[in-house]
């Protein structure tokens, strides 16, 4: 039992690690590596909390990591409406990146719309 709590500590520091790693190097690319893409992704999020998500839903996001998601998109991407991006009424020449949140919890007023407000992101 103890190497099998064990190995399952180890697999999620390891799964830490490389998460972290993995958004450094991304993070540290320059702008023009991120204006090269084309097309487009729409983003669902399940829920926002205002400190740190909690263990057991790995579905919700800080809202630190919101905002700073939010202005990773703004300065590389082309942040839609799903209006616009359903209706193809985006840009050709950038990646288009659509936000969106589901499940209608009292969280998306709460804490996601001021975001939201605060940036002019379209949601």
């Amino acid at each position: 039992m103890v190497s099998q709590q064990r190995r399952t500590f180890v697999d999620k520091v390891q799964g830490r690690l490389q998460r972290h790693w993995r958004y450094f190097y991304y993070a540290r690319k320059g702008a023009a590596y991120w204006r090269q893409f084309r097309g487009g992704r729409i983003l669902v999020h399940h829920g926002v909390t205002p400190g740190q998500p909690a263990s057991f839903n790995a579905r919700f996001v800080s809202a630190h990591y919101l905002e700073a998601q939010i202005q990773f998109i703004k300065r590389h991407f082309h942040l839609a409406s799903i209006t616009e991006y359903l209706k193809g009424e985006v840009p050709e020449d950038r990646y288009s990146v659509v936000l969106t949140f589901d499940d209608g919890f009292k969280n998306n007023l709460e804490v996601v719309l001021p975001i939201l407000e605060k940036y002019q992101a379209p949601a």
